[in-house]
């Protein structure tokens, strides 16, 4: 299953000939990123839930702030994890594979 802001599956690398080790590489890299996706995605929710607890509950100013930078430093984590598993999965590829890629010559 993948997370939010993950990378596409297998199907946009139809038109490229991966080997059986890519496949695995690009699996395993895809399934790191779903885990630490979701665990983030689970923070940011725990946040969310505490910013918008009923006022009469006595909250401060700078509980209420301390959450929403808890909520933002996660959705930039999942940001750059999204980043690192397209870096880690581009170093997969052949340079040829990489071409093929950019070109968008795999598509079709």
């Amino acid at each position: 299953m993948m997370g939010p802001g993950m990378m596409a599956g297998y199907g946009s690398y139809s038109g490229i000939n991966l080997s059986d080790d890519q496949r695995a590489k690009i699996a395993e890299i895809q399934q790191e990123t779903s885990r630490k996706q979701w665990e983030l995605m689970g923070k940011m929710h725990e946040q969310r839930n505490q910013l918008f607890e009923p006022e009469g509950q006595g909250k401060s100013d700078a509980a209420t702030r301390k959450a929403y930078q808890v909520m933002s430093d996660a959705h930039k984590a999942m940001f750059e994890s999204s980043l690192d598993a397209r870096k880690r999965i581009d170093a997969v590829f052949t340079k040829e594979q990489r071409e093929q890629m950019r070109s968008g010559r795999h598509c079709g």
